[in-house]
């Protein structure tokens, strides 16, 4: 870490503590109180309620009361949860002074109103944000749970994935992918190098997250360029923003699986000694190679194959054994670890963590590929040496490791015109290297930091909303055989804003930023880069009734070209492409809309989103039709581009009886992209995907079927091959069990129990690597 950035950490913390501390109950100060009640009434005692977004939080007392105090006025949202009793969520207005009596009735609903904290600078309901908004977490996150990022989320509406074998994956929102979706970690970037290439894993582990945030569409006005698909938040509690009622709460959660012979275990805890609370969280993942339901090549590649040795008749060739039942090299092992303490003080927090992600996979393909170069070869001394070499060099794996620092404040009191400051500041260190055999062949590290600062101004009239500056660093650098990106550094800077204005039923929303970002690149021959511009958007957000919401937003996006798309030059063994970058690229320049409809009533729960999204100098990395060093070529270029799409969701009560809920799932989701100068689909796009689904939420039991289809993929960029259409059928069973204060829950689940072939259309192996076969999984979870 810098010393600059060092000198920064002390000053922040010193004036956020003693402001934090300094800060008493004001005369406009309110009350928020209430009870928290079960669906028939009575209390629901112990279960927990906060006002999210501040450090304010009580436990139900046996009569179902609560209290919390003293707060600024001002719009919260206010969450009572309970393992128990269920979950509630409710919007408030709290005046100057007021004591604002609310009930908040938990229900143990299959899907609950979400709570967002990414999408905008306040906490709010995603009702009452103009951009979609998906939110997994619970018992649904650890169904879901997945060994990469990617494939946890990619059964959500709009979002596919990158999939590189089981070890990495990154999202695909609305057919972007790789630098237009940000990933963050707590609200700062992830700092690895999953974007350069989609064998580089995410530098997370989603079993620690407490909560995983999507927000489709453009996010640029809040987190920059890089985010103009959208932006996936992981988030795990590891920064404390308020005291836990208890000394020590914490949950240890146990799982194994079929398909890899996955062992995993998860811990966290949370507590608190006077007005310092601290976190502790773990976790550790082994898997061997997995099963897959056939041959690990897709037909077209087995036909590819075959013309290929009829061509070359009479040659001699080493016949290889197809993969069969068993992906080759694609065993994980996997550690992750969390502390962090936090100062909470009566109008603020400030907090700090130190992380580690340690990862080792393999990245499947690559018997393939070397049986491709054994064909290219003539008879002799060269082929026998290049064969010796080969099984030398052995399977291709990926060993990571990253290292974070993070600082995480708040502070809510009067400064002139701001009404509260929040900051961010991470630093990060992350290397990996890519193992041939024993032999190190590629090394990549990458470090640097990212500071954010918030300020959220007093009403203006109507108006509402926060100030920011967003500034970074970041060096990369690669040695090795696969070094096709030379050393650069990026500096980036941006200011922005944000704000609403309530009318009545309708509430405006607006931004702008501005953005610079410098790269610097270590060789003479390549100039270095700055690219600078204006971001702005408008969106509209109409409660027509209680239930029913409609949403329209409007964004003018600014983009700028990635290292890797300006510098690339050599061969890129994981992806079996020759990558050539193009450093003329300017930025992209897009011009986006999205119509939403919401409609939450007590039978039916239901959001449709359509968007569109035209853009000027889009940079494509598409094949080229050439070959180099035996691999097939891949150019960045610029073109003009459109994509447009929709997803549509719906939950159907089909039986609510007391505590026990029967619902009926639904969902639809399409994007369509083009390129509007040749014409041609865009390369990559994901098909059109639809499901159904049956979820039961009881006291003690939930139970859900899901059935999804992925449609056959033949809209096809020039040089690419289809994907055929495949069902893959889901299904869990839970049972939870109190102990006193101790929740007990065993969930048996299982995934593709028809152990169907499916294939990733956005990846760039989905000729060599299926997706996982039937999978049986048992987990268990402790919470106290």
């Amino acid at each position: 870490m810098s010393r600059q950035l060092s000198s920064l950490f002390v000053v922040l913390s010193l004036f956020f503590v003693d402001g934090a501390a300094a800060v008493r109950a004001a005369p406009g100060d309110g009350v928020l109180a209430g009870r928290a009640v079960t669906h028939d009434g009575a209390p629901a005692a112990g279960a927990s309620v906060r006002v999210v977004g501040t450090t304010r939080a009580a436990t139900v007392d046996a009569d179902g009361r609560f209290e919390l105090a003293p707060l600024p006025a001002g719009r919260y949202v206010v969450e009572a949860a309970s393992p128990r009793f269920g979950r509630a969520v409710e919007s408030v207005e709290l005046l100057a002074g007021e004591r604002l009596e609310i009930t908040l009735e938990l229900h143990l609903l299959v899907h609950g109103e979400s709570v967002t904290v990414t999408a905008s600078p306040d906490p709010r309901a995603a009702a009452e944000i103009a951009r979609p908004v998906s939110v997994l977490e619970g018992d649904d996150l650890l169904v879901a749970l997945e060994p990469s990022l990617g494939e946890t989320l990619a059964d959500q509406p709009g979002v596919s994935s990158t999939y590189f074998g089981p070890g990495a994956s990154r999202p695909v929102i609305r057919g972007l992918g790789g630098d237009r979706i940000r990933v963050l970690d707590n609200g700062l970037g992830i700092g690895d190098v999953s974007s350069t290439s989609p064998d580089h894993a995410v530098g997370v582990e989603p079993l620690g997250s407490e909560r995983i945030e999507i927000v489709r569409g453009p996010a640029t006005l809040l987190y920059g360029s890089s985010a103009v698909g959208g932006v996936v938040n992981v988030l795990d509690g590891s920064i404390p923003d308020f005291l836990p009622e208890a000394p020590v709460i914490g949950s240890v959660t146990l799982r194994g699986g079929s398909v890899a012979d996955e062992r995993a275990g998860a811990a966290a805890f949370d507590g608190r000694l006077g007005r310092l609370a601290w976190h502790l969280s773990a976790s550790k993942r082994q898997t061997e190679d997995h099963e897959i339901p056939g041959f690990a090549e897709s037909r077209y590649q087995r036909a590819a194959d075959e013309d290929e040795h009829e061509e070359e008749e009479g040659e001699e060739h080493e016949e290889e054994e197809e993969a069969f039942g068993i992906l080759p090299n694609s065993a994980i092992e996997s550690e992750s670890g969390r502390f962090g303490l936090s100062w909470v003080g009566d109008a603020g927090f400030l907090g700090v963590s130190v992380s580690g992600f340690d990862t080792l996979y393999g990245v499947p393909g690559h018997a393939h590929e070397h049986g491709e170069e054994e064909h290219g070869h003539g008879e002799g001394e060269e082929e026998a040496e290049h064969e010796e070499h080969e099984e030398e060099e052995g399977p291709v794996r990926v060993d990571l490791e990253q290292r974070r620092v993070d600082l995480r404040g708040e502070i809510a009191r009067e400064l002139g015109i701001f009404r509260g400051l929040k900051v961010r500041i991470g630093s990060y260190d992350y290397q990996h290297v890519e193992l041939e055999g024993d032999e190190v062949g590629t090394r990549f590290d990458t470090d640097g930091w990212e500071a954010r600062l918030e300020a959220r101004h007093r009403p203006l009239g109507r108006m509402s909303g926060a100030w920011g500056v967003q500034l970074g660093r970041r060096e990369f650098v690669a040695v090795g055989e696969e070094a096709f990106v030379p050393a650069n550094d990026t500096e980036s800077l941006a200011l922005f804003l944000f704000e609403e204005i309530e009318a009545g039923a309708l509430t405006w929303q607006l931004g702008a930023r501005w953005e610079e970002n410098d790269l610097g690149v270590e060789v003479a021959e390549l100039p270095d880069r700055s690219f600078s511009g204006l971001s702005g958007s408008l969106g509209l957000v109409w409660r027509m009734t209680d239930a029913f919401s409609s949403s329209l937003s409007v964004a003018r996006s600014v983009t700028a070209p990635n290292p890797e798309a300006l510098y690339s030059d050599g061969m890129h063994v994981a992806t079996r492409t020759y990558e050539i970058g193009d450093p003329t690229l300017g930025e992209e320049v897009s011009l986006g809309a999205d119509l939403g409809f919401r409609y939450e009533g007590e039978r039916l729960r239901a959001a449709a989103s359509f968007f569109w999204n035209r853009v000027d100098d889009f940079v494509v990395e598409a094949f080229s039709g050439e070959e180099q060093e035996g691999a097939d070529v891949v150019r960045f270029g610029a073109t003009d581009a459109e994509l447009h799409g929709f997803e549509l969701a719906a939950h159907i009560g089909l039986w609510h009886r007391a505590s026990s809920h029967l619902e009926l799932d639904l969902d639809y989701d399409l994007v369509r992209g083009e390129d509007r100068i040749t014409g041609d689909p865009l390369p990559r796009i994901p098909p059109a995907s639809y499901g159904a689904g049956l979820s039961y939420r009881g006291d003690r039991w939930f139970a859900s079927a899901d059935w999804r289809r992925v449609q056959r993929q033949d809209r096809l960029a020039p040089f690419e091959t289809p994907t055929d259409a495949y069902s893959m059928i889901d299904a869990a069973v839970g049972y939870r069990l109190f102990a006193g204060r101790t929740v007990h829950d065993l969930i048996l689940a299982g995934k593709n129990l028809t152990d169907e072939e499916g294939r990733v259309h956005a990846s760039y192996l989905k000729d060599l690597a299926p997706l996982p076969g039937r999978d049986l999984r048992l987990s268990y979870r402790l919470t106290f």
